[in-house]
């Protein structure tokens, strides 16, 4: 075990009603009028909410600091995004657009081959009706019966299988 860094800062955990007060005043008084600094503290005080979302998917081998990246952009598009005067809390918004962003960065950006974004999404509907197709008929579709019911080229449908 190595011994604690003497220059490493420890930080009191913050008071966490007095944060979320002043987060809403802040995020209230950003949506009236943006201003890059205020905007700035505000993802500098949300910043936990980023973390979070990261620690989360840090089993799934992309560097920690890949996914924090990607988090924080998650953040900053929920600060941009944010209407207070829908009376949601900040937390509630922010944690599905982050958690969004970096279910996308795992679907656009960490497939071993280049499979297309349309065979990306086509796959579990192609998944569905296979399953389906297969209970009612007794039998493995054909790709011709599964590209019928999806009303998609037999192509996209063989496309979507090699996914």
């Amino acid at each position: 075990m190595t011994a604690p860094n003497d220059t490493t800062v420890h930080h009191p955990a913050p008071d966490r009603a007095e944060d979320d007060a002043w987060l809403a005043e802040a995020l209230d008084r950003y949506s009236r009028g943006p201003s890059a600094g205020l905007r700035d503290e505000i993802i500098e005080r949300a910043n936990w909410l980023a973390i979070r979302g990261a620690r989360r998917f840090v089993d799934r081998g992309e560097p920690f600091d890949d996914l924090l990246q990607v988090a924080r952009l998650g953040l900053l598009k929920a600060v941009d995004r944010f209407d207070p005067s829908l009376g949601v809390p900040f937390g509630a918004y922010a944690t599905p657009t982050i958690m969004g962003e970096l279910r996308r960065y795992f679907r656009d950006h960490t497939w071993s081959v280049h499979v297309s974004r349309r065979a990306k999404d086509l796959r579990p509907m192609v998944n569905a009706a296979s399953d389906k197709l297969a209970a009612e008929l007794g039998r493995s579709p054909k790709v011709s019966e599964i590209a019928q019911v999806l009303d998609v080229g037999e192509d996209a449908v063989l496309e979507a299988l090699e996914a």
